[in-house]
């Protein structure tokens, strides 16, 4: 059950050993996939602010790094249905604070630089930070 899937993230999380960048997007990955099933935004939202929360490494500024794997999952999403369910979680976690408009505009300029490349392969890249970007 859900019970289940908390405590596995905090088991995961093992206190005290601080997150890499590649721990924050495999938790990020892991939360949006466990939403994209179960649809339980109060959930998400929480394992952001364990995200938050958690010691971190030198190599983790700041929470950049969940919304660059929030753009990487809408990205792949199979569907138009999920990105945009991706997207409107993601524009949650800004609007509710979770997440910094700063570390939103960080981990975006990343993909804003390479979008040319990224279209080729993902034709509704352009429009999906197009929404991200606006709102």
């Amino acid at each position: 059950g859900k019970r289940g899937f908390a405590a596995a993230a905090a088991a995961a999380a093992k206190p005290g050993k601080p997150l890499t960048a590649e721990d924050v997007a495999n938790k990020t990955k892991s939360l949006l996939r466990e939403y994209l099933s179960v649809g339980d935004r109060k959930e998400a939202d929480l394992c952001v602010k364990e995200i938050r929360d958690a010691p971190k490494g030198s190599d983790v500024k700041d929470l950049s790094g969940v919304v660059t794997a929030a753009v990487d999952e809408m990205f792949a999403a199979q569907t138009d249905k999920e990105s945009a369910k991706l997207l409107d979680v993601l524009l949650g976690f800004i609007k509710d604070g979770l997440i910094t408009p700063a570390e939103a505009t960080d981990a975006l300029q990343t993909f804003t630089a390479a979008i040319g490349d990224i279209a080729l392969d993902v034709p509704k890249a352009p429009q999906l930070l197009g929404q991200l970007f606006g709102a």
